[in-house]
């Protein structure tokens, strides 16, 4: 009976060990940003330029499964549509997205916001208030113009919002919402000892 009960037990304990999942870490040099394991939520880019909103639900070695999820709104209200479970070599991760990115959905496809999110200073670093800013110097212009029936423009007044303009376009081609894989930073799969 003794054996019977150690045999028993041994066979759960390797089950058990081998059922172990592995972690996927996102590093920058050697300092962690993030991890995920099973059933944690992530969103990445592949090399094809597609952005997936998923979970996880398995790591393993090189690779992860995921079961990804786009959402349908309508005016009866929004809807999320599963796929089924399917592999994702690491390699073929192209980019995650920078902390506080916010990401929408249309036409079946992920798409980052650009205009929301939880990004610090997000309307300096993507350029819009410099834009923003240049458009209400001009409308300004304009509006004290037809108050004091004299609309002209000088080449300096032109030139300061038109320069203003050029900076937020500069900022906004500039801006990067997501971190591209390779030197500094990288996707890997960690085995967790069991």
């Amino acid at each position: 009976m003794i054996k019977l009960t150690i045999t028993a037990l041994l066979i759960t304990y390797c089950f058990a060990a081998s059922a172990q999942q592995d972690l996927l870490v996102f590093k920058k040099g050697n300092k962690t940003l993030g991890y995920f394991k099973k059933y944690s939520y992530i969103n990445f880019q592949l090399t094809n330029k597609q952005w997936y909103t998923a979970y996880i639900t398995r790591v393993q070695h090189d690779s992860f499964y995921i079961s990804s999820f786009v959402v349908h709104y309508s005016w009866a209200g929004s809807d999320s549509v599963h796929s089924p479970e399917f592999p994702i070599a690491i390699a073929d991760v192209y980019a995650m997205p920078k902390k506080g990115i916010q990401f929408g959905y249309s036409n079946d496809r992920v798409y980052i916001n650009r205009e929301g999110g939880h990004v610090h200073w997000a309307w300096v670093k993507n350029g819009w208030l410099f834009k923003a800013g240049a458009a209400g110097y001009v409308g300004l212009n304009v509006a004290n113009g037809l108050i004091k029936h004299n609309v002209t423009f000088t080449g300096f007044q032109l030139g300061i919002a038109a320069g203003i303009f050029a900076v937020g376009e500069i900022l906004h081609q500039l801006y990067k919402p997501s971190l591209q894989l390779g030197k500094k930073y990288r996707l890997e799969s960690v085995k967790v000892p069991g």
